[in-house]
């Protein structure tokens, strides 16, 4: 016996994309969420290990904003930050 959907229980369009938009929303917040706790944690650290004050530690935010935002989706400077991070500071990190 095959199972299926009747369609009276099958969603329409505006449904399914009401869901996905509603999905998509959701991701996006614990993805911002997520930033912002790490965000927190290494400013903490920046504070407590190396005496960064709040100037110094939004200083590094931004930088990190900023760099992101400008390279986003170029491949390029993702190597080359590999190139700085993994092989001249030698910190075990995944390649990008």
């Amino acid at each position: 016996m095959k199972a299926r959907i009747p369609n009276s229980a099958k969603l329409t369009k505006k449904q399914l994309q009401a869901a996905e938009s509603y999905s998509r929303q959701v991701v996006k917040a614990d993805q911002e969420r997520l930033l912002r706790q790490y965000f927190k944690l290494m400013c903490y650290v920046l504070n407590r290990n190396f005496g960064f004050g709040s100037k110094r530690c939004l200083a590094v935010i931004n930088g990190i904003s900023r760099l992101s935002a400008e390279h986003d989706q170029d491949e390029i400077f993702w190597e080359h930050l590999d190139r700085v991070i993994v092989d001249e500071m030698k910190l075990d990190f995944e390649r990008d």
